[in-house]
C-alpha cells in the first residue's frame, strides 16, 4: 500500500548538515557576544574601583563601618572621661578608614573635638599621618594651649620630634594635670628619665626644665625656641592731676 499524498507531504525529514552548521554558528556568535559583555562589565567595575581609590590614599571604610565612624564623631563633643577614651581607642583601632574623618575633625573649632582627633591619630603610630597633619591649616596663636600641646604630642608620637620643645614648655604650665601629661609624654617618646616632679615647688621644677632644655640642645643641636611673651595687661587711663 502506497503512502498517501498527505503523508508524503508531512513526512519528517532530519535536518541537513547545512542547517545544523548554521545553528551552531549562531550559537557560537551569541556566546562570543555574551563573553564580550562580561569582559566589558569586569573592566568597568575595575575602572570604577580604581577611580574610587584614587580619591583618597587611605583604605576606604565599608558602609557599615562608615556609619559607625560618623556616629562616634557625633558623640565626641559630649563625651567625657572613660567614654571619650573609648571613642579615641575606637578611632585608633579602626586605623586607615578613619583617617579622613579624623583629619577633618582636627580642624573642628571645639578644642575637645580637635584634641580627641589628634589623640586618636597619635595612638595609631602611623608616621604617614605626619605629612597630612602638617598640611592642615594651623595657627597656634588662635588655639587653646591644651590643643597646642596635644598636637605637639601627636606629632612627636608619630616620629616628628621637632615638636618636643612645645612639650618641654608645657612643663612650666601652671596646672598640675598639664605638667603631668607633658612629662609623661616626654618620657614615653624619648625614653629619657630626666628627673622632673610635676608636684614639686616652682624653683625645683625650673631646674628640671633647664635640664630638659640642655638635653634638647644636645640632641638637636638647636636651642629651645624663645618663650612667647606674655600679653601685656591693658594700661589704665592716667589719673588727672590737680595741676591739669
Amino acid at each position: 500500500m502506497k503512502p498517501s499524498e498527505g503523508a508524503r507531504r508531512f513526512r519528517f525529514r532530519p535536518p541537513s548538515d547545512h542547517r545544523t552548521m548554521k545553528h551552531i554558528s549562531i550559537a557560537r556568535r551569541a556566546a562570543a557576544v555574551l563573553a564580550l559583555f562580561a569582559v566589558a562589565a569586569c573592566s568597568s567595575t575595575k575602572e570604577a574601583r580604581t577611580s574610587d581609590l584614587s580619591e583618597t590614599r587611605w583604605v576606604r571604610a565599608s558602609p557599615v563601618l562608615q556609619q559607625q565612624l560618623e556616629d562616634a564623631s557625633e558623640q565626641l563633643p559630649w563625651a567625657k572621661g572613660l567614654q571619650k577614651l573609648e571613642l579615641i581607642r575606637f578611632f585608633a583601632t579602626v586605623g586607615e578608614p578613619a583617617y579622613d574623618l579624623l583629619l577633618e575633625l582636627a580642624l573642628d573649632p571645639r578644642t575637645s573635638v580637635a584634641a580627641s582627633a589628634y589623640s586618636a591619630m597619635g595612638a595609631t603610630g602611623d608616621a604617614r599621618l605626619v605629612e597630612e597633619i602638617r598640611a592642615l591649616e594651623w595657627d597656634p596663636s588662635t588655639r587653646e594651649i591644651d590643643l597646642v600641646l596635644e598636637r605637639a604630642r601627636t606629632l612627636a608620637r608619630l616620629g616628628d620630634w621637632s615638636t618636643l620643645p612645645t612639650l618641654i614648655r608645657g612643663l612650666e604650665d601652671e596646672r598640675l594635670y598639664t605638667r603631668a601629661l607633658c612629662i609623661q609624654a616626654l618620657e614615653e617618646i624619648t625614653h629619657e628619665r630626666i628627673p622632673y616632679d610635676p608636684r614639686a615647688e616652682r624653683t625645683e621644677r625650673e631646674l628640671a626644665v633647664q635640664a630638659w632644655e640642655r638635653w634638647w640642645l644636645k640632641y638637636s643641636g638647636e636651642p629651645m625656641p624663645p618663650r612667647p611673651e606674655p600679653e601685656e595687661a591693658p594700661r589704665a587711663a592716667p589719673t588727672p592731676s590737680l595741676e591739669d
